[in-house]
């Protein structure tokens, strides 16, 4: 156990792990009856002692409350399973059926356990556990004890023969598992997002977890126990409320990168990206992004202008995410230096629908170079350059939007439309009503559910 702490580099989690076998291990030595609630109360204890700090440690939380789940449900999920299993009159299948019952239920256990911290910390929830535990558990298993094997026998040349097949097979699983679970992340809704700023999510995952832990004490009346069940329901009743109600929400989400645009268009598990440039940190701001949608891809990729202001990432989007149609509103050869996929189409002006809710249409030409965003009746007009001549853009397009986003500066005589608010991709400060700068406020996403309200949220407050 210790051999292992250390080769894994005593992380939180696993010293929790190597702590709770081993107090588990004394106790059974000292002929003691031992108790897994009270092993793992230690070995939280001890690991907060050396270090308080790792309270605060996502990995550490996960691997607590995980292994708390699994230990307080665990007994009620056995029995379930025997009765299941005993009822079923084929021995192999009812093998079977155990140890498919038996994955489901330590990841439902961990799941549910784990789900405040999941918000908290990654604002998702994984759908998808219960499939990957059941095709990657006992692979990963196996393939830890046979690379653990491998590691502890002394490296010479009779032992090679023996260490090096180890090594190959342990590999192999180990790719294999995480091809696997590349793949599973690609399946539409695999997770789901969570909004961090409902705290009322965090709040109902916490409440859950407490009225089980309460409910399995078996100290408490019929009534409480059945007050309990009611309790459960209702907070899994109102996240499920908020979520469907979430259901036609659209956002569009302007990264703070400076001076640039990189405005990302999300409906559901479809994203568009609208530029990709900036004066700093542009991919990982748009890798943010897109880990707040329900997507591992990028449906449509919009280049503006061959400018740094819109293409400063442009070979890290195309490099790292796969895009599955790119259009170019500048002629392909101004980009012969980049390395890009040959999947550019180049048209200076037109437009594509993201769904059958949002639709993108854009201009490039030397007056003028803008896009207009409808998500239904919410209208966004995008100025890439922030010298614009308001006069030029198609009337339909400057009158019918709500919403300005521009680049840098606001343009000349703006106040004279009717935009009710204004986002700025900028590196400067801007302090005027209904004005809302990326410098001030961080990434600014926009959301709407396709009527001509909307909420804007900011990533920090002014």
């Amino acid at each position: 156990v210790l051999l292992f702490m250390a080769v894994t580099g005593f992380t939180f989690s696993v010293m929790r792990a190597g702590i709770m076998i081993l107090v588990y291990l004394i106790g059974i030595i000292l002929q003691l009856e031992p108790d897994s609630v009270n092993s793992l109360g230690l070995a939280t204890l001890i690991v907060c002692f050396i270090n308080p700090f790792s309270a605060l440690d996502a990995g550490f939380l996960l691997s607590l409350l995980a292994c708390l789940g699994i230990v307080l449900l665990s007994k009620f999920f056995n029995k379930a399973i025997s009765d299941i299993c005993q009822k079923i009159k084929s021995a192999l299948l009812s093998k079977s059926v155990k140890f498919i019952l038996s994955v489901i239920s330590v990841t439902f256990s961990a799941t549910v356990f784990t789900l405040p911290v999941n918000i908290l910390y990654f604002g998702k929830l994984c759908l998808i556990a219960p499939l990957s535990n059941l095709i990657i558990t006992n692979l990963a298993t196996f393939a830890m004890l046979i690379g653990g094997v491998a590691s502890i026998i002394p490296m010479n040349i009779v032992t090679a023969v023996i260490i090096r097949p180890l090594m190959f097979i342990s590999g192999l699983l180990c790719k294999f598992v995480i091809y696997t679970a590349h793949l599973l992340s690609k399946i539409p809704f695999a997770y789901v997002s969570i909004d961090k700023i409902y705290g009322a999510f965090f709040i109902v995952a916490c409440a859950i977890i407490f009225v089980i832990a309460i409910s399995l004490t078996g100290s408490f009346s019929k009534n409480i126990k059945t007050a309990v069940a009611v309790i459960c329901c209702v907070a899994v009743m109102i996240p499920s409320i908020r979520l469907a109600f979430n259901s036609k929400v659209s956002d569009v989400t302007v990264n703070d990168v400076g001076n640039g645009i990189a405005v990302m268009v999300s409906d559901k598990n479809d994203v568009a990206l609208i530029g990709c440039g900036g004066s700093f940190l542009t991919f990982n701001k748009i890798s943010n992004a897109l880990d707040d949608t329900s997507s591992n891809d990028i449906d449509y990729l919009l280049i503006p202008r061959n400018k740094t202001t819109e293409i400063s990432a442009l070979e890290e989007v195309t490099g790292n995410i796969k895009c599955k149609n790119i259009i170019s509103a500048v002629d392909i050869q101004s980009f012969s230096e980049y390395n890009l996929p040959d999947n550019i189409l180049y048209q200076p002006y037109g437009e594509f629908s993201l769904n059958e809710r949002v639709k993108v249409r854009y201009i490039n030409n030397e007056e003028v170079s803008v896009a207009f965003v409808t998500v239904d009746n919410t209208a966004i007009l995008i100025l890439f350059y922030p010298g614009e001549d308001l006069e030029k853009i198609p009337e339909s397009w400057i009158y019918n939007s709500q919403i300005l986003v521009s680049r840098y500066s606001l343009p000349e005589n703006y106040e004279n439309y009717n935009f009710s608010s204004v986002v700025l991709s900028s590196n400067k400060s801007f302090e005027k009503e209904n004005v809302y700068s990326t410098f001030n406020y961080g990434t600014i996403t926009i959301r709407t559910q396709g009527d001509t309200a909307y909420q804007i949220r900011s990533e920090k407050n002014a």
